[in-house]
C-alpha cells in the first residue's frame, strides 16, 4: 500500500523528492512520519522504479541570448548610452 501510494503522489507531482514524499505519504495513509520508511530509503526506491529524471546541465551562455543573439541591453553596457545615470540610483 506504501509504494502505490508513492507512486501515485509521485506521478502526480513530479517535482516533489522523498522527503516531501515522506510527509504527504504520512497525511495521506493518516500514520506518523516516524513510522514511514525514512527518506533515503524513499529516495532509493524511486530510484529503483526508475521515477527519478536525469540530470539537466546548466545552460550555456549562448542559449540564454536573447533571441536574434543580442544579449540584454543592460547586460551589455548599453545602459550608458540610454540616459541612465547610475548615481541617481
Amino acid at each position: 500500500m506504501i509504494r502505490e501510494t508513492l507512486r501515485t503522489l509521485r506521478e502526480t507531482h513530479p517535482g516533489w523528492g522523498p522527503q516531501t514524499l515522506r510527509l504527504e505519504l504520512s497525511k495521506a495513509l493518516g500514520c506518523k512520519v516516524e513510522t514511514l520508511p525514512s527518506r533515503a530509503r524513499i529516495a532509493a526506491w524511486l530510484h529503483e522504479a526508475q521515477l527519478t529524471r536525469g540530470y539537466q546541465r546548466p545552460t550555456t551562455l549562448e542559449e540564454r541570448l536573447r533571441p536574434g543573439g543580442q544579449p540584454h541591453p543592460m547586460k551589455s553596457g548599453n545602459w550608458m548610452h540610454k540616459g541612465y545615470n547610475p548615481s541617481r540610483g
